[in-house]
């Protein structure tokens, strides 16, 4: 039987020679779906039941984080437990991920209306679950028969796929054993993130809530959830990218600049103090919100991201790099730019739409017909303006919507020709030396 589920199910999906890009699309597709159907279904207040921001943001960035945290939880975990190919073990996980479907189809069948669903980041609903199972208790606040389903077939499924493919007695026996552990620890840290956070920052059980909603530079309480789950989840990618393919991790790493992206860095924290100097008189108490000092973490990380972003994003078009490694720079351009604009989200909608100009910026300077980094005079420009945008997006988080209007021009001019001026002063350098290296090489 399990050489046949093995022959039927798992080889196909793992001999894939679909991209990974298109798996994680898959899964991705599967966390929408549930969502929605949990609001047709179950929960009020998500999916088709409300048609607010707040649902969008819900419907697809907080909720797919949580599950996006809890898979790559997983996956490492059971990379570790077997040693298996990590490459393998994403494939068929997210494959098989429509399992996080059976709790909106199922639930209906037990009790009319299904119930209020939520990700499970209380220990005591994972024991108060596993206590209803045998009838020992009743299901705690969040928790459902689908949910217990989908936990104990997952947990079955972790098993068999843990004991196919370990490659050792001994790993196969661990593998199986620690089935349920591995799903227990990534539910775990996946859905406590926020309660840990909260207890932290917010002072024991009572401020867990109160920390979230207390506004701030951050006023959405679910934008901070989702950057509860989005900064440790970046290291955790980096992470299962390493494990997935080192040498060409290792190739992308040797191609970036780290002086341009701290430079990157810099104008966004830049921005961040400028907002804070020019409206604290207006803002009073800003920054006291812990997410504040978050946030001006994530404004750095989304620096470093962004800019290692157009850095990938200006190898993929050149023509000097051969196409293999343009096509290795266009998959981590587009994985970087996707972490930039959820970073951006969750830092707020002005800080999207910024991101959203930086990202044009590159697209202007590397994409043909145009390629203006041809030029000395347009492509200096066009990273300073880069640059500057990142001023602005770390000053959007006190300007808000009324960032452009707020920011001052002085100071603009005082910030953008400087800038301007280090990056044509480099291009002229480092045109000029490319130059002088042709004509030795032609004598």
């Amino acid at each position: 039987m399990f050489k046949w589920i093995d022959r039927t199910f798992i080889k196909p999906v793992e001999n894939s020679r679909m991209p990974l890009g298109t798996f994680i699309l898959l899964a991705y597709g599967y966390m929408v779906v549930r969502n929605m159907l949990e609001g047709v279904l179950e929960t009020p207040g998500i999916g088709f039941a409300a048609t607010t921001i707040i649902t969008l943001e819900i419907l697809l960035m907080h909720f797919p984080l949580f599950y996006f945290m809890l898979f790559t939880i997983v996956i490492l975990l059971i990379h570790f437990s077997t040693g298996h190919d990590i490459r393998k073990i994403t494939r068929v996980l997210f494959i098989y991920s429509f399992i996080i479907l059976i709790a909106p189809l199922a639930d209906p069948l037990f009790r009319s209306g299904g119930y209020n669903l939520a990700y499970p980041g209380d220990p005591r609903m994972i024991w108060e679950g596993i206590k209803a199972t045998f009838g020992l208790g009743k299901m705690y606040y969040g928790g459902s028969p689908g949910m217990l389903i989908e936990g104990y077939l997952g947990m079955i499924l972790v098993a068999i796929y843990g004991g196919l493919r370990a490659q050792k007695t001994w790993r196969k026996v661990l593998s199986i054993l620690l089935a349920p552990v591995i799903l227990v620890v990534a539910v775990f840290i996946a859905g406590g993130l926020q309660q840990i956070v909260g207890a932290i920052f917010g002072g024991g059980s009572i401020g867990i809530a109160n920390i979230y909603a207390t506004g701030g530079l951050i006023g959405s309480a679910t934008r901070k959830y989702s950057l509860v789950l989005l900064l440790p989840l970046i290291p955790l990618l980096a992470l299962s990218l390493w494990l997935y393919s080192r040498e060409k991790v290792r190739f992308l790493f040797r191609s970036l600049k780290p002086l341009l992206l701290i430079v990157f860095a810099l104008g966004a924290g830049a921005g961040f103090l400028f907002g804070w100097l020019n409206l604290r008189d207006v803002l009073i108490g800003v920054p006291r919100n812990p997410f504040d000092y978050i946030a001006l973490f994530a404004l750095l990380v989304l620096g470093v991201l962004a800019g290692s972003a157009s850095l990938f994003f200006a190898n993929a078009y050149d023509p000097a790099v051969d196409a293999g490694a343009r096509r290795t720079f266009r998959r981590a351009a587009g994985g970087l730019f996707i972490l930039s604009m959820l970073l951006a989200w969750c830092l707020g909608y002005t800080a999207l739409f910024i991101v959203i100009a930086f990202f044009v910026c590159g697209l202007v300077l590397h994409i043909p017909p145009l390629r203006l980094s041809r030029f000395a005079v347009p492509s200096s420009f066009l990273h300073a303006l880069a640059v500057f945008l990142l001023v602005l997006a770390g000053y959007s988080l006190f300007g808000m919507e009324r960032t452009f209007n707020l920011f001052p021009w002085q100071l603009g001019l005082a910030v953008f020709l400087p800038l301007w001026a280090v990056f044509l002063g480099r291009e002229l350098i480092l045109r000029r030396a490319g130059l002088k290296a042709e004509e030795e090489a032609k004598e």
